[in-house]
């Protein structure tokens, strides 16, 4: 995959935005994909959200195995039972990371947490294509 990130510039995605970018149509996915690198991700949101789907019927599950595998999925450190969000907003303080990180939501309600830790700038979603 080829980053669209400056180097050493650090993609992180809500458990929502995940899941937007793993059920967007093949062609639409391969384009988005493609620019994500790395993706720092909140691992037990994740699970939570995908646990009980079956994975040979869903394929987001499927992509994000591929993209676990492929070694892309990065688990965000965080203290146990942390939820997402502060999480996240933690990244930003994390060191060699500080105004370093992007973030991609889809709600607005995320949208509006990000935005008290992250600057206009960083705090993305994905648009149609």
């Amino acid at each position: 995959m080829t980053s669209y990130a400056p180097k050493g510039h650090q993609i992180a995605l809500t458990t929502k935005a995940l899941i937007h970018l793993l059920s967007l149509p093949p062609d639409t996915f391969a384009l988005e994909a493609e620019g994500l690198e790395e993706i720092w991700i909140h691992w037990p949101s994740v699970v939570e959200e995908f646990k009980n789907d079956k994975i040979r019927n869903n394929i987001a599950a499927q992509r994000l195995i591929n993209l676990w595998n492929a070694g892309a999925i990065l688990e965000i450190p965080c203290m146990f039972g942390e939820p997402e969000l502060p999480a996240i907003a933690a990244l930003n303080d994390k060191p060699g990371m500080e105004d370093n990180v992007s973030v991609y939501c889809e709600t607005f309600g995320e949208y509006v947490q990000l935005r008290k830790t992250y600057g206009e700038e960083d705090v993305k979603f994905f648009r149609r294509i």
